[in-house]
């Protein structure tokens, strides 16, 4: 672990330092799509290795690139850290970013960054459901094992999930669903699992700390969250990876197109 944030590190610190070099104003602002605290340590050490000083707003992606859209000609941050690269794809399409390649990706696989350098991998997650074990246990039933377990009527008002509108989370569910089940069955499948819901959350991060809470039995979330939950303390939390196969995320990190102090 201490190896891989390492290396995140170093490649925001390439990219950070391409973006403030000609300018030398000695700020750095990041649109951060990840864990809250990840993103705090980052920004620590960027700017314990540099001296430039480093804020971060942290949104989930989906926000993130409505904000990037709406600051098209006056952006106001310089790179985008975190969530899953369907929205740096996006992004790109619209011409919100501005390819990069840093000398550290040499050590990223190929499949797990943008040969144009448009967008470099930094981490990667699978889907999955996580639960409590206490509630399961007052509920009187197991945690979910399949996507087809989630329609179950015993789970009926039991699960947390994000919305795909602004979370990259729920779009990897959402495509993921599709992809094994087919356009049709798969939006059928959605529907059903909507009467299921007890609430769509904004982020995707989200749902595991409702389960870890104890507030909701079930929550569809990438698993390495549920992991850092129960690191936290809660250690009620259970997680089971979905028997028909399961969606996986390329955590991403890109330079904003016309963003401040860029060369």
């Amino acid at each position: 672990m201490k190896k891989i944030f390492t290396l995140l590190i170093s490649l925001l610190l390439s990219i950070g330092i391409f973006s403030a070099e000609e300018k030398e104003t000695g700020e750095l602002l990041i649109y951060a799509g990840l864990m809250e605290d990840h993103a705090i340590a980052a920004a620590k050490e960027f700017e314990k290795e540099t001296g430039i000083k480093t804020k971060f707003v942290r949104m989930s992606s989906g926000e993130i690139l409505a904000r990037v859209r709406a600051e098209k000609n006056n952006m106001t941050a310089s790179v985008w850290y975190g969530g899953p690269i369907d929205a740096f794809v996006a992004a790109n399409e619209e011409g919100l970013i501005q390819p990069y390649k840093s000398p550290n990706a040499t050590d990223i696989g190929d499949k797990f960054k943008d040969p144009n350098g448009v967008w470099t991998g930094i981490y990667v997650g699978y889907l999955g459901f996580v639960a409590n074990k206490e509630v399961l246990k007052e509920l009187g039933v197991e945690i979910p094992n399949s996507w087809q377990d989630l329609l179950k009527p015993e789970y009926k008002g039991e699960i947390v999930t994000a919305h795909p509108g602004s979370s990259g989370t729920a779009y990897t569910m959402l495509a993921t669903v599709i992809q094994l089940m087919g356009p049709e069955e798969g939006m059928k499948y959605m529907q059903k699992l909507n009467g299921q819901v007890r609430q769509y959350t904004k982020s995707g991060t989200a749902p595991g700390r409702m389960v870890g809470l104890g507030e909701t039995a079930i929550g569809i979330t990438f698993l390495h969250d549920a992991i850092k939950y129960r690191k936290e303390g809660y250690e009620d939390i259970i997680m089971a990876a979905p028997a028909e196969g399961t969606g996986f995320e390329i955590g991403g990190v890109a330079v904003l197109a016309n963003g401040p102090d860029q060369v």
